[in-house]
């Protein structure tokens, strides 16, 4: 038996290679483990050239690992000899036996950069630029390891200040710490940027000084399985739709059933590039839920389905990108009363344009 495939010791589940082997047996019997979990256990026949494929390994692994983030992935080969005896039964006889491993991180995205490489040196995020941020907002990091992250942060007297992120999740595999900008404020300065280390990884933050407004905020899964928050600074508008189906209710027309679909339509505001294609990810992610500030603390929403995506943008040196999307509710009920946003019109910040 002999087995063209290898693995290396880091392996994201969108770039998986086939598995091929070469056999001049009647058959070989695979078996796939994830952690602890058999998620594939077959005998496989080879065809006439004794070759046998299985090309979708991304298929058969990556939703078993999405949840885990980070899982060790084991493949034992065996080589077997088949004879049929006289009476019928089958004799098996084993031959060459193989077991291969790898850790598997969970990415939706074809990276160009092998696993071990890209999460050595990058954070779980398509971001490759500087994020513009603002005092008031959530921000999380997250990358594969333990290392301790740190924060220079950068004011507007020239002055920085070096501060350690607090870990805020994560197991042994991966960690995920909070940048929010506030845990950086000093008093009496203007936090401008700052940005965070772990390890060889490095994020920039920059300051929108003007601290806009922010509606929809959305917490969304990104390509690598975890939550990133996008927030939207253009106009933010709903429009409710109702279907009516009526009929003669003895002498009477009534409305027999009303169903409303609550359409909101969200404006990112003006981006830059690198941030343009980061937001990407929101659009292609399944799921994707509104987040409010109930008394300054974050609170996790309704689920939303994003149903129109306008994404469009060009290289002209006098244009930035600028995306619009329609979203609805997720659940079938869209008569919603948000207590979390009351007395307000759509702003769902916590400070008081509104009220």
């Amino acid at each position: 038996m002999t087995v063209t495939t290898s693995f290396a010791s880091q392996v994201f589940t969108s770039t998986i290679p086939p598995l091929t082997i070469l056999t001049d047996e009647t058959r070989v019997h695979v078996v796939i483990r994830i952690d602890t979990d058999e998620v594939y256990n077959e005998y496989l026949y080879p065809d006439s050239d004794g070759n046998i494929e299985i090309l979708d390994m991304p298929g058969l692994v990556t939703l078993h690992v999405r949840h885990r983030l980070v899982a060790d992935m084991e493949v034992e080969l065996q080589e077997q000899h088949v004879t049929t005896g006289e009476d019928g039964e089958e004799d098996v006889d084993d031959m060459d036996f193989l077991r291969m491993s790898t850790k598997l991180i969970y990415c939706a995205a074809l990276v160009d950069v092998e696993a071990g490489a890209f999460c050595h040196n990058n954070f779980l995020t398509l971001l490759q630029g500087k994020k513009i941020t603002s005092l008031g907002r959530l921000e999380y990091l997250h990358y594969i390891g333990s290392e301790e992250a740190t924060v220079t942060a950068l004011y507007d007297d020239d002055t920085s200040a070096t501060f350690t992120a607090t870990k805020v999740g994560g197991n042994d595999n991966y960690s995920t710490v909070d940048v929010s900008p506030s845990n950086f404020a000093a008093e009496g300065k203007t936090l401008c940027a700052f940005t965070v280390y772990a390890g060889q990884r490095e994020q920039q933050f920059e300051l929108d000084l003007a601290n806009p407004d922010v509606a929809p905020v959305l917490l969304f899964t990104n390509s690598f399985g975890c939550q990133e928050i996008a927030y939207c600074l253009g106009t933010h508008t709903v429009s409710p739709e109702f279907k009516f189906s009526a009929a003669y209710i003895g002498v009477n027309k009534r409305n027999y059933e009303i169903e409303e679909t609550r359409t909101f339509k969200a404006d990112t505001g003006v981006l830059t590039y690198p941030m343009a294609f980061w937001l990407n990810d929101l659009f292609r992610s399944d799921e994707v839920q509104l987040l409010n500030f109930k008394d300054g603390e974050p609170e996790p929403g309704k689920m939303v389905v994003i149903t129109d995506v306008k994404a469009e943008y060009d290289n002209n040196l006098d244009t930035l990108p600028r995306f619009t999307f329609s979203y609805e509710y997720a659940q079938k009920n869209h008569n919603v009363l948000d207590t979390a946003r009351a007395g307000r019109i759509f702003d769902n910040t916590f400070d008081h344009t509104f009220n």
